[in-house]
């Protein structure tokens, strides 16, 4: 199974450091994108990164470097 299958059949969302270790990046860099914008996540408790897996795996298709 592919990253972005895995990703896809995932029901539950990511933390930041979960989606650095699909992407191959620091969670610290996580962090950044999403509060530039350049990854879509929320704060459900207003401090934890949490993302859609389907958005990641959106991310990591459009890259095309998986």
């Amino acid at each position: 199974m592919t990253i972005i299958e895995t990703l896809l059949t995932r029901t539950t969302p990511l933390t930041s450091k979960e989606a650095a270790e699909y992407l191959g990046l620091n969670e610290r860099t996580v962090r950044r994108w999403l509060q530039a914008g350049r990854l879509k996540g929320y704060r459900p408790d207003g401090e934890n990164w949490r993302l859609d897996p389907a958005h990641v795996a959106a991310y990591i298709h459009e890259c095309g470097n998986w």
